[in-house]
């Protein structure tokens, strides 16, 4: 044992205790040296103990004064130091229950230790140990199942609190995950209090009380005596926390708060006489629905718009997402806001514009009133005619050129479940990059990896691929989103062996860069982002080209050498005649594409004037003397 902890000595304070153990972890982790070594901690009691309250509060603590701490030294939000690993996800799935000799027997006595997947806790925690990172499977209640790799432990966290009920048996596989602990807490309460909490939580969840408490006896009070044979194991006992946490929420009276937005909602559909009409928070009416018995005939008349608007509007939102059915929660937050039909929106959006015009044309109108006099060369209001056009000219390429990264993530070419990884012979090439970087910097190397990724899936990357190197380089997939979406080389979409690439800035847009997209489209037969039958060809758009004096200009990825690389190929001041003709002669020459890049206009050398130079044709004037007393 390493120390024995009574709560009693703490004043029987929960924030005290929580305070204490923080200071704990906090020196304990200090002392790790390892850039990829973690203080792992583990957490047992029996249900209702308040493993997940304790847990919760002490990786609050630890992150708040790790942030406090590196505040300031750049401007990078620092990452969590500590995080919570709870054992739920780590239940076996119902239908390996179902599997099993008695499915019956096994889902009325899922909590207990055979319901549980401990090889599979054992090889994260060794992941954990030997490579600093690890991904685990979190817990949904709205699904009853876990929910594969949905908690991410990062080489940036220093500390792990494992939660959960038999951390410390002593029985075969058990004990090979309590020696990988650093150090071991338990949770002491008396059994029957335990009990007492477990019971309302059933009922709360909409089980008749006849049923909780058969339950209670079957399986979860079996469940917990096992649990507190395992104490003598822990290296520190906090005994009396939750009994006191119990007794003082007992003595202050009850609060009352308005019901939730949500269930004033949930109020205009078919509710099972069952729902109790105190249920006030949101997550509470949220979990009740999707936990009762009725739940399935219940989601066929709620209103998810509805019921999204008022999720948003509470404090507890993010909480009560978790608890929706899995099939509503992977729809991206924005389908929860607000949203016009699409009749209405082109009404909106047209009346905006509409108006906008008219305020324009006014405009123009009063001020040519204004200068048609006193400046005859502008009596006629052309100019400012023309200057309006230019102004329409140089906004609109942002918005007509915009469409190349317009898809939806979950289309059916990029699903993000579909699978992918790497190939055999990418996965060493992926290590010989990460070697480039230190292995606190893998992030760095998410260009190189994206590049890869393109080059074996055929000239674009889907969805699932920057999953897979979200986890190669540990970041959230988000990161590497931002990366694959900004830069132009790396397509969001299939493209053809050669992908026709059309300038759409400002200068390109004033040259004409419009009809030469317009001819290549017409002359391919396709719509832009849209591939040839033959797969020669596409069209795409790229913001800008570097060359803006050579205006307009077109580039020509050439994909044919597979996974040996592609190049980039620039032409530049082409007309729709000369980009149909680049076309063919790569088309029947492909090989030969390089020989015609470059200046196409014949009359410019370079990016000389049309017709040879006009200034600057003698030598140039030699410098001033700047020897002061030669001179």
């Amino acid at each position: 044992m390493i120390s024995s902890f009574a709560v009693a000595r703490l004043g029987c304070n929960p924030p005290e205790v929580y305070d204490s153990l923080t200071e704990r972890l906090l020196s304990s982790a200090a002392k790790v040296q390892d850039i990829n070594s973690k203080y792992i901690v583990g957490l047992a009691g029996p249900p209702g103990a308040g493993k997940t309250t304790l847990s919760s509060e002490v990786v609050h603590r630890l992150n708040n004064l790790w942030s406090q701490k590196v505040t300031g030294k750049n401007s990078v939000s620092p990452l969590e130091f500590a995080i919570v690993l709870p054992m739920d996800g780590f239940h076996l799935y119902r239908s390996q229950l179902d599997a099993m000799e008695n499915p019956e027997e096994a889902h009325a006595r899922r909590g207990a230790p055979w319901t549980f997947n401990p090889e599979l806790l054992l090889k994260c925690l060794r992941s954990l140990r030997n490579e600093g990172s690890t991904y685990a499977p979190s817990f949904d209640h709205g699904v009853g199942d876990p929910v594969e790799d949905d908690v991410f432990v990062s080489s940036e966290h220093k500390v792990v609190i494992v939660e959960g009920n038999y951390l410390f048996l002593e029985e075969g596989i058990w004990q090979d995950i309590c020696s990988i602990f650093d150090e071991k807490w338990f949770l002491d309460i008396d059994i029957n209090i335990a009990m007492e909490r477990v019971l309302k939580r059933h009922i709360s969840t909409g089980k008749k009380p006849d049923v909780a408490k058969w339950r209670i006896e079957y399986n979860d009070r079996p469940n917990a005596e096992l649990i507190m044979g395992s104490k003598k194991n822990a290296d520190i006992h906090a005994a009396g926390l939750v009994r006191q946490t119990l007794q003082t929420a007992e003595a202050r009276p009850p609060l009352q708060p308005p019901p939730s937005i949500l269930y004033q909602c949930l109020l205009t559909i078919d509710l099972p006489p069952s729902l109790p009409s105190a249920v006030s928070s949101t997550p509470t009416a949220a979990y009740f629905i999707m936990a009762s018995e009725d739940s399935k005939d219940l989601l066929k008349n709620v209103d998810w718009k509805t019921v999204g608007n008022a999720v948003n509007s509470d404090s507890l939102g993010p909480v009560t997402k978790k608890r929706f059915p899995k099939k509503i929660r992977e729809i991206p937050d924005y389908y929860f806001l607000p949203r016009r039909s699409l009749p209405s929106s082109i009404a909106i959006y047209g009346a905006i514009c509409a108006a906008g015009v008219g305020a324009g044309m006014l405009l123009e109108v009063w001020i040519n009133k204004k200068i048609k006099g006193w400046w005859s060369p502008l009596g006629d209001g052309q100019i400012l005619k023309a200057i309006t056009q230019i102004y329409i000219v140089a906004f609109a390429p942002a918005r007509s050129f915009s469409t190349a990264l317009n898809y939806h993530l979950d289309s059916p070419d990029i699903y993000s479940d579909l699978p992918w990884d790497f190939s055999e012979a990418n996965k060493e090439k992926v290590k010989e990059i990460l070697s480039h970087y230190p292995s606190n910097y893998k992030q760095s190397a998410v260009i190189p990896l994206l590049d890869l990724a393109q080059q074996q899936h055929g000239r674009w990357l889907p969805l699932s691929a920057m999953n897979v190197i979200a986890k190669v380089i540990e970041v959230a997939p988000i990161r590497v989103y931002e990366v694959a979406t900004f830069y132009s080389m790396f397509n969001r979409t299939k493209v053809g062996k050669y992908h026709l690439l059309v300038c759409g800035t400002t200068p390109c847009m004033i040259r004409g860069s419009r009809e030469i997209e317009e001819a290549l489209l017409k002359h391919l037969g396709v719509k832009r982002n849209e591939v040839t039958k033959d797969g020669m060809f596409s069209v795409g758009e790229m913001e800008c080209m570097g060359c803006c004096v050579n205006a307009p200009m077109i580039t020509v990825a050439d994909y044919s050498n597979g996974s040996e690389g592609y190049t980039y190929n620039y032409y530049e001041d082409v007309t729709p005649k000369r980009v149909i003709e680049i076309v063919e002669k790569g088309r029947k020459t492909s090989s030969k594409w390089f020989e015609l890049v470059g200046m196409q206009n014949p009359d410019r050398i370079r990016s000389g004037p049309a017709g040879g130079n006009t200034s600057l044709l003698g030598e140039p004037k030699p410098p001033p003397c700047r020897d002061l007393d030669a001179c």
